[in-house]
């Protein structure tokens, strides 16, 4: 199987594109310019080969790591994605694997009371990226009438650790406030946030075209 991958992201490489996606994402990890796409082509195609794909060795290769998570994203047992998920969350070293494995892991459906407690767990660790995925997580499957008064209960009392846990809180709140933005503007009022993260989610806000002008308006008094 190991044979198979690397000839495959041989085949796939583009030296065009790691270039740009080297400087998006800073990793220490080797990337060959694999699209993201045709990496998650070629996990759906060898789902069934999940146990040898997770054998290969090669971590230091931003593709591998891909290939593997997306592969575990692609399971339909939800039992069974469970059992490899604290596997996934140690191959997560930067914000585009954390951001491609959670969204296209929505098997999390199956078992949204799991998944919640895993995301404040996760929330809870001192690691950046351990944190960022709690948010990612909470930010893709939570954002609901059953669940937005305990996902503002969380980030309340959550502490960030990094930049890039930062800017996942920041894109959770953005997107909170377009579906609650009253709830919303109640924690940006009440809470104690630190100012350089107050920047941060005001900005992602802004950047939405679903947010108003008088939003906007206001959020630049509440920034100020």
């Amino acid at each position: 199987m190991k044979n198979e991958v690397i000839n495959f992201l041989n085949t796939n490489r583009d030296e065009k594109n790691s270039s740009f996606s080297s400087k998006l994402i800073k990793d220490q990890s080797v990337i060959l310019g694999v699209k993201l796409p045709i990496l998650l082509k070629f996990a759906k195609a060898h789902v069934e080969d999940i146990e040898d794909i997770l054998r290969i060795d090669d971590d230091n290769i931003f593709e591998i790591k891909m290939i593997k998570l997306f592969t575990i994203s692609e399971l339909k047992d939800v039992e069974r994605y469970k059992a490899h998920f604290n596997y996934s969350v140690g191959l997560i070293t930067n914000w585009s694997l954390c951001d491609s494995f959670i969204m296209h892991s929505k098997i999390i459906r199956k078992d949204k009371k799991y998944f919640f407690q895993k995301s404040k767990e996760l929330i809870n660790e001192n690691d950046e990226f351990s944190k960022r995925i709690g948010f990612i997580i909470l930010l893709g499957y939570y954002v609901s009438d059953d669940y937005v008064d305990e996902v503002f209960k969380i980030i309340k009392s959550s502490k960030t650790s990094g930049y890039y846990s930062e800017m996942a809180l920041a894109w959770l709140v953005s997107v909170l406030y377009v579906k609650y933005p009253d709830k919303t503007k109640k924690y940006l009022s009440d809470s104690k946030i630190d100012k350089s993260i107050l920047k941060m989610i005001i900005r992602k806000i802004k950047d939405s075209y679903r947010v108003s002008e008088s939003d906007k308006d206001w959020l630049k008094k509440i920034e100020n």
